[in-house]
């Protein structure tokens, strides 16, 4: 598995989290088990915000 480096721009101030890429895949394949197929979540306290981009495209 190759993992999407993310490198901030100049004078970026967004918030970024390495761990982000390092664990995003495994945790979507874990909620791919156990959710169901279709349905509503709700986002608490995202953080970056990162997860729920990544999650949001893949599930």
């Amino acid at each position: 598995m190759q993992l999407e480096e993310h490198r901030p721009l100049p004078n970026d101030e967004r918030q970024y989290a390495p761990a982000t890429a390092r664990n995003r895949d495994p945790i979507v394949a874990v909620l791919r088990e156990v959710l169901p197929a279709s349905g509503l979540v709700l986002e608490v306290a995202s953080g970056t915000g990162e997860h729920v981009v990544h999650f949001a495209r893949d599930l």
